[in-house]
């Protein structure tokens, strides 16, 4: 019976929680295995092969739970492990013990305990450990925001690399120092050291450092597209594909990194508004992460195409793409699973989708729907430090404050979106902060300190060789030249824009420059100048609507094959639930007929202990009646022979007078006798009646005396019946009757917590007169049928069946008597 309970609860426990933790040579069930006492192992562990090491049976186990990520169970058996490493003092072991706890720990959100347990793992300086030890390290410290801390975990894992003369280690360690900057901000350092991990591996590359190779010119990329400069990312974007193409394996990674470097392309033509050519570029890198599952890349080309369609003006179908890509962001994965640059990565591309979605929402009118995604954004740039996304958020959160026309607010957020770009010292950044600052003051009538804001700005464009910001900032100059009057430096301004613009194919900002001159010219006078830039103007908005039609048409043209596509995979994620809600209520049918076994299986086994118990209790009270029948003979026999002795020494008179208390003794022992237990005054009224009767036969040879606590209470308390009555009989006949003399007898009962203590002292002649041995015989007959008694409440009531007996002595050491004393279960 145990063992079919046992093999249900194991049965359950294992489909309640969709892990069978059974294996080819044991199996682990949680909480039949428990280390209590690391010098001793259980037998539990030793289940079929004794033979096998016990700590390679718990690693085996721990690693599956840990492929199958139940953390919960790993972290069990690992700490498990370490008690047995300790009692081994066993410092590898110890050392894997904590870093895999580390691990298990940072995994269910424990950080601080995970940093503790990695911390001790590194004290035993066991190598092969401490490139694990170090990343999970640098990884809470990122989630934990002491980014310091996370900079000195990648450093210290190049030193360990450099020590062991590992070049990939050495390049991938200071490639996540390069993304680590580029995070941050830092993008000259960023590339610095995206340049040491390239120039660390070998110039005859194998397939493997070729890919590692094409991923730092990716970062390099993505490093100049976050500072600005466009046509430098172009360039490393297509060094990176270049070398991507040059792998002669074709491997799911390299699929995807190729993807990667084909949506930067698309973001830079974004920027560089070649919107067709970026349209093609992100749908090519689309089809790629799609195939590949790469849910993170789906999302990052989804914001592309709803940036492009917000550029077009097309807010219903730009909405569609970027809500998706914060939902996708949001569900499909677990961030915190990723680890390390991965979660970097998926931060900082839910932080873009929440500022794309509010620059959407601020161009589509909906400023309070703006402000909420800023803040989201802002919150998660914040988490890693990203410091270019918080500017970009603050300088957007400042654009919405100005529509509201809440201009404090808005100039607050302009001055700390340019203190953090001059902080990390984007250039690039500082200078559109100050354009929209200009833009700011512009709008709010403070012309000499737009002036000043957009000066600044152009000095930085010039430096750095922005051209287009240069042009842009040019336009912005010459509407400040226009309010103050001088017209010349507005030409200026207008003309050297118009050159920059027209070299950089940007029409729309041509069509705005034509439009400026033609209201310059009209200003001064000349019709002839500016009816000919209104005439450009019409024709390049007649352009221009062309261009943006057939864009419309190439966009929904895409947005169907999309769609067709996105169907497909509805369906087929459809179909997946299906099978999976079937395969939840399969497991839950085959729950619910267990847990009915296992109910059956308890009442049957409540039921056969309950008829256990009633045969054991029938057992005992038939011993109980024999143990009285085997006594009850001996009574009745001495006391006949004491009836049949008073007719011949004694009157007719007294002899009948002992006659009839004895029937009534044999009245009450007949009484009692059908009674497993009787009341404590029954006990007391047979005990009189029987001293009385030996008293008479015995003609006053001794006095007797009944003393009761009187915390005992007597008609409720309830005794097995005829207990003391042999001891009382041998401390008459063999202890005051064989004394010269009187002889006394003191009866005593004592309440002792769940027992009543009884206790008998006579001063007869002890146990050391020639009649000693007999009466040690006796005393052991009695004691024994006692001792047999009592065996058999046992069970029901928990005390210690002690019989003792005790000689008395006179101060010179002459015998006075017997003490004998033993508890009575109270009922």
């Amino acid at each position: 019976m145990y063992l079919l309970f046992s093999f249900i609860l194991y049965f359950l426990f294992c489909l309640s929680s969709d892990k069978t933790y059974l294996g080819v040579n044991h199996f682990y069930v949680e909480d039949s295995i428990r280390i209590s006492d690391t010098k001793k192992v259980p037998s539990e562990y030793l289940i079929v092969k004794p033979e096998k090491k016990l700590t390679d049976l718990l690693k085996k186990q721990g690693d599956s739970c840990l492929n199958e990520k139940n953390w919960d169970q790993a972290y069990q058996i690992y700490s498990d492990l370490l008690k047995l490493y300790k009692s081994e003092k066993n410092d590898s072991g110890l050392a894997l013990s904590y870093n895999m706890l580390g691990l298990i720990s940072h995994k269910l959100g424990r950080e601080e305990d995970a940093e503790s347990f990695l911390r001790r793992s590194l004290t035993y300086q066991i190598g092969e450990l401490a490139e694990s030890n170090y990343k999970i390290l640098a990884i809470i410290y990122g989630l934990t925001g002491r980014f310091d801390h996370e900079l000195n975990c990648y450093q210290s894992l190049v030193d360990y690399f450099k020590n062991m003369d590992n070049r990939d280690g050495m390049a991938a360690s200071l490639n996540s120092i390069g993304y680590f900057y580029l995070t941050h901000g830092h993008f000259s350092k960023a590339v610095e050291y995206f340049n040491q991990a390239i120039k660390i591996l070998a110039s005859d590359l194998t397939d493997a450092e070729t890919f590692l190779k094409g991923q730092y010119l990716g970062n390099i990329a993505r490093t100049y597209y976050n500072w600005g400069y466009y046509l430098q990312a172009l360039k490393y974007h297509r060094k990176a594909i270049d070398l991507f193409s040059s792998v002669s394996s074709i491997t799911s990674d390299l699929k995807i990194n190729i993807a990667n470097q084909q949506e930067g392309i698309g973001l830079v033509f974004t920027q560089l508004d070649k919107l067709d050519s970026a349209v093609f570029y992100l749908k090519k890198s689309l089809q790629i992460r799609e195939d590949a599952n790469d849910m993170l890349g789906v999302g990052m080309c989804f914001d592309g195409l709803g940036e492009i369609c917000k550029m077009t003006g097309n807010y219903t179908d730009a909405f569609d793409y970027l809500n998706k890509a914060v939902i996708i962001k949001d569900s499909v994965f677990n961030v915190r699973l990723l680890g390390g640059l991965g979660y970097n990565q998926a931060t900082e591309s839910k932080s873009v989708s929440y500022l794309k979605l509010g620059q959407l929402y601020l161009d589509w009118n909906k400023p309070a729907l703006a402000l909420q995604s800023f803040d989201s954004s802002f919150y998660l740039a914040s988490l890693i430090g990203y410091e270019k996304g918080k500017a970009e958020v603050l300088l957007e959160k400042g654009n919405t404050f100005l529509k509201m026309n809440q201009t404090d607010k808005a100039e607050a957020n302009y001055n700390q979106a340019l203190e953090i770009f001059h902080r990390i010292e984007n250039l690039p950044g500082y200078a559109m902060a100050l354009e929209q600052l200009g833009d700011y003051y512009l709008n709010t009538g403070k012309t000499k300190d737009a002036y000043a804001a957009i000066k600044k700005a152009l000095h930085i464009a010039d430096t750095t060789g922005l051209e287009e910001l240069n042009a842009s900032l040019c336009l912005k100059m010459a509407r400040i030249y226009s309010l103050s009057e001088k017209h010349d430096s507005c030409y200026q301004c207008l003309s050297h824009c118009l050159i920059s613009f027209e070299k950089a194919g940007l029409n729309k900002k041509i069509m705005k420059t034509c439009d400026e001159l033609a209201a310059y010219f009209e200003k001064a006078g000349n019709a002839d100048s500016a009816s000919f830039y209104y005439k450009r103007v019409a024709k390049l908005r007649e352009t221009i609507f062309n261009q943006e039609l057939a864009r419309s048409v190439a966009v929904l043209q895409a947005d169907y094959n999309f769609r067709n596509n996105e169907n497909a995979m509805l369906v087929m994620t459809k179909e997946k639930q299906i099978r999976e809600l079937h395969l939840k209520r399969t497991r839950l049918y085959y729950l619910l007929i267990m847990i009915l076994i296992l109910i059956l299986g308890i009442m049957a086994w409540f039921y056969q202990e309950k008829q256990i118990m009633k045969t054991q209790q029938k057992a005992i009270e038939l011993e109980q009646h024999l143990l009285r029948t085997q006594m009850n003979p001996h009574f009745i026999f001495n006391a006949l022979q004491a009836i049949h002795n008073y007719f011949y020494t004694s009157t007719p008179e007294k002899a009948g007078d002992y006659l009839s208390k004895f029937a009534r003794l044999m009245r009450m022992i007949l009484e009692n006798s059908r009674k497993t237990v009787i009341s404590f005054s029954n006990e007391i009224e047979f005990l009189d009646h029987y001293l009385k009767l030996q008293k008479l036969r015995f003609e006053d040879k001794f006095d007797y005396h009944i003393e009761v606590d009187p915390q005992i209470l007597p008609d409720e308390m309830k005794i097995p019946p005829m207990l003391v009555q042999p001891f009382i009989e041998n401390s008459i006949i063999h202890g005051v009757v064989p004394k010269e003399g009187k002889g006394d007898i003191l009866i005593k009962f004592s309440l002792e917590k769940d027992c009543i203590l009884f206790s008998i002292e006579d001063n007869g002649i002890g146990m050391d007169k020639p009649s000693e041995k007999k009466r040690k015989e006796s005393t052991s007959l009695a004691t024994k049928i006692t001792m047999e008694r009592l065996q058999g409440f046992k069970f029901k009531r928990k005390f210690r069946e002690l019989i003792h007996i005790e000689s008395l002595f006179e101060p010179d050491g002459t015998p006075s008597g017997t003490r004998i004393s033993f508890p009575i279960p109270v009922f």
